[in-house]
């Protein structure tokens, strides 16, 4: 006879769901950044109607938004990171913070917490400056980081080709791994589309896998 588990419904769905995850960690350290702007941005200017629980784009580029002509012309080089940890709305915000959960966790163990924080760190700087030259809109959002974790999977695979091909067992969670973080990648862009934020994270990502 099969004996139950001695584990509660949500704990066994967080263990299954998000098997790596610890609080000590840089996963942790992004997803709790992404909370604080969002209530901070929040704070300034109450909230619009674009969508449910929005924020309204003056609040966005006063927190850090990535807004081309103040970086040109006013040196805010602070943006290319802060872009990053803004959101447009609660379900921006929510689908950006699982994604960091989902895959994060799993590449934060795979690569260690420096390569992948630096990794992290240099996704954000070049999706938002790929962004800036290619787009003079106001955009934010975690989503470039995403795309940069489904380019450092890639880099995983042309590096490691010939070792995947004799174990296929790995091949083929890699390439899970990826498929299920373009899903989630696209489910946070879909009202928020920054093409060339996506683009140059995918890039930077491929670099920033072959690198480190």
């Amino acid at each position: 006879m099969c004996k139950a588990r001695d584990q509660s419904f949500i704990g066994s769905f967080s263990q299954n769901l998000f098997p790596n995850f610890h609080w000590l960690s840089a996963v942790t350290v992004i997803i709790t950044t992404q909370l604080t702007f969002f209530i901070a941005s929040v704070s300034l200017n109450g909230l619009s109607d674009n969508s449910f629980l929005a924020v309204p784009e003056e609040s966005l580029v006063t927190v850090g938004a990535k807004d081309t002509y103040l970086m040109r012309y006013n040196y805010q080089m602070w943006r290319f990171l802060t872009a990053n940890v803004l959101h447009y709305d609660i379900v921006h915000l929510l689908c950006n913070m699982l994604g960091m959960l989902i895959i994060g966790q799993t590449l934060e163990k795979d690569m260690g917490t420096l390569n992948f924080t630096t990794a992290v760190f240099i996704i954000g700087f070049g999706a938002t400056l790929f962004s800036a030259m290619n787009s003079n809109e106001v955009t934010c959002g975690g989503s470039p980081v995403l795309y940069g974790f489904v380019g450092i999977f890639m880099a995983c695979l042309i590096v490691n080709w010939t070792w995947f091909k004799d174990n296929k067992e790995k091949r083929c969670k890699v390439l899970i791994g990826t498929l299920l973080t373009i899903l989630v990648a696209l489910s946070t862009d879909m009202f928020h589309v920054d093409p060339f934020g996506n683009l140059g994270g995918f890039l930077v990502g491929i670099m920033s896998g072959l690198w480190l």
